[in-house]
């Protein structure tokens, strides 16, 4: 008998997990697409690590949306090295949808495992919160893919509209 409760218990846990994630991540979805790239600087190296970039960029898809806060990034890849921050703000003028706002955060790889690199998608897993313009907190949760790219003078990005940007580093 305390088997059959026990495996329901275990049940029931497990897809209130898979509902809550998927909830946070619908309330992200709903309101902005994030677009994530990796930009690897050949010329910032030391004996040990490479540096380089992550640029995060936004394509506002609610009106109602006011601000974007990313609190937490993981990768899956122990070799990537996330430098700390606080937060990561995308501020959003009301009624703008569709503008993009674009961030970054800095990063380390160990040249041990670039050695061996052969291009290949990786996660980042991206953790925070939308406010909408009644204040309300949403918290979300998204998992983004990537390639290491190398970092360019001028990176060319294309924008969710089709339109192209340049960003001059």
């Amino acid at each position: 008998m305390y088997y059959l409760l026990f495996t329901l218990v275990i049940i029931v846990a497990i897809a209130s997990f898979y509902f809550i994630r998927k909830r946070k991540v619908s309330n992200f979805q709903e309101h902005a697409e994030m677009q994530v790239r990796v930009l690897l600087d050949r010329n910032n190296v030391d004996y040990v690590k490479q540096y380089g970039c992550v640029l995060f960029q936004l394509n506002i898809l609610d009106d109602q949306l006011k601000e974007v806060v990313i609190t937490e990034l993981r990768t899956t890849n122990r070799n990537f090295l996330i430098n700390n921050f606080e937060k990561l703000n995308f501020f959003i003028s009301p009624s703008h949808k569709g503008e993009s706002a674009m961030r970054s955060v800095g990063f380390s790889i160990y040249n041990n495992y670039l050695k061996n690199y052969k291009p290949k998608k990786e996660g980042l897993i991206v953790k925070g919160y939308i406010k909408d313009l009644k204040n309300m907190k949403r918290a979300f949760m998204v998992t983004s893919y990537f390639k290491m790219e190398p970092l360019g003078k001028e990176i060319e990005q294309e924008t969710f509209n089709g339109r192209a940007s340049s960003l001059a580093i």
